[in-house]
């Protein structure tokens, strides 16, 4: 799967659930990073109402089953993760779809039509769409790709800090579909800006080169927004990056953007590979 056939099952979110006659399609479209009061608000609310439904103590376990609702399978396990992440803005495509299907079936989306309900209350980040892709923790902060440094706030970033940072790009002729594209300001109050993926890559001559780039860095209800079309680049080989704290050489791959500001480079996910884009695991387990 491409980094824009993943992001095109969040603008294309069909969830359809016979027992719950439950068909619709949604358009996730929003920048959410890493939620805030309101949906962390929301998503307690509805952690209550199923930790009363499945006759929980408070909240439901980790990995819960509804048994005693006929419009729920009884052998179907929901993770209370996933409900966390979609209203964090940290959800894959299968997270959000099972937080619907809850919403619809406990609390009936607050009144609003699940699409409505989704499309008010989902999305994602730059960083959280990438690991989603990759397969791992999508609570891994863009400096982790890099350097290492995860804030293991999560369980899922424990999972799969031994995975990160990830190598340079040590030739041109490896890029391919899946790099991790790093942008990068020095000295900047935040250093590492943003992290995209590869879609598509060809070489037009000497240092130029065409990139196609899939990334969630801004809202945009249209797919064309987040998987954009090739655009030529100016590549370089040995440049400098200082914020590489975890290599002797910090000699990087890649290009500046035009204002001269931000320095866009290469790391290799190849080492990921084995790993697919996330549904409901992380990394090789499921439930964190």
């Amino acid at each position: 799967m491409t980094p824009s056939q993943y992001v095109y099952l969040y603008h294309n979110l069909f969830v359809a659930d016979r027992l719950m006659d439950l068909f619709h399609m949604a358009n996730i479209w929003m920048y959410v990073s890493g939620g805030n009061s309101v949906t962390s608000g929301e998503s307690y609310k509805l952690l209550e109402a199923i930790g009363k439904m499945v006759k929980s103590k408070g909240m439901p376990p980790d990995i819960f089953y509804i048994k005693d609702n006929p419009k729920a399978d009884p052998d179907e396990p929901f993770y209370k993760a996933s409900i966390k992440r979609a209203y964090a803005g940290r959800g894959s495509p299968e997270d959000m779809r099972d937080t619907l299907r809850l919403a619809w079936l406990v609390k009936n989306c607050n009144g609003m039509s699940p699409a409505k309900y989704a499309e008010g209350w989902f999305g994602q980040d730059c960083n959280a769409f990438v690991g989603n892709y990759l397969g791992i923790s999508p609570n891994h902060p863009i400096r982790a790709y890099a350097n290492g440094q995860s804030e293991f706030s999560t369980e899922s970033e424990r999972v799969t800090a031994s995975l990160l940072p990830l190598p340079l790009m040590e030739r041109i002729d490896q890029i391919q579909t899946g790099t991790v594209i790093i942008t990068y300001e020095d000295g900047g109050a935040r250093p590492f800006r943003h992290i995209a993926l590869v879609e598509s890559f060809s070489k037009t001559g000497p240092e130029k080169a065409m990139i196609g780039i899939t990334e969630w860095g801004e809202p945009s209800k249209s797919l064309s927004g987040h998987a954009k079309p090739p655009q030529e680049v100016k590549l370089k080989e040995g440049l400098q990056c200082k914020g590489l704290l975890s290599w002797k050489k910090k000699n990087v791959i890649g290009w500046h953007e035009k204002s001269g500001k931000h320095l866009r480079f290469f790391l290799d996910s190849s080492p990921l590979a084995s790993l697919k884009p996330r549904g409901w695991h992380v990394g090789n387990r499921e439930g964190v």
